[in-house]
């Protein structure tokens, strides 16, 4: 997300680097709830499509929750809580909307460059997002050809 918000010359490319970190921290704490304490064998079996399912309908509001008692910024908090509504429950600032998209593209691109850690997720695509942000998918891809060392091994 840092990355793209460069490339758009955003003037607070940080707080969309904020906003992209903990727009899933819901589908982190539900994984902890549902997975603490079980012996890895349980965990094994889990059903994957059971739990992708459930991390899909709740992860948005848990984390909103969590991050209001944190104390976050708001927009942080309407980003975790509405990132994938089809509908906006509320009206979406043309900011909130670019951040949205931004934050989505950047994570959408992520799993296809191998950080997946769900069921399924590699398959989704960026294109609506770097649609909306006004950036060619080849210069997306250019951007993130290094995404497999920005984290640590």
């Amino acid at each position: 997300a840092l990355a793209l918000a460069l490339h758009l010359d955003l003037p607070d490319p940080d707080d969309i680097f904020v906003d992209a970190l903990m727009h899933n921290v819901g589908e982190a704490l539900l994984i902890r709830m549902i997975t603490q304490g079980l012996p890895v064998e349980v965990v094994e079996d889990i059903a994957a499509d059971s739990l992708s399912e459930e991390l899909k309908q709740r992860h948005e509001q848990l984390g909103a929750e969590l991050l209001q008692a944190w104390k976050m910024p708001q927009r942080v908090i309407r980003m975790a809580s509405n990132h994938h509504a089809e509908e906006r429950p509320e009206e979406e600032t043309a900011d909130e909307a670019l951040r949205r998209h931004l934050v989505l593209a950047a994570w959408t691109l992520a799993l296809q460059s191998g950080a997946s850690y769900l069921w399924g997720q590699s398959r989704l695509s960026p294109h609506e997002h770097l649609e909306a942000l006004g950036i060619p998918p080849d210069r997306a891809r250019t951007i993130f050809r290094a995404a497999t060392r920005w984290s640590p091994e």
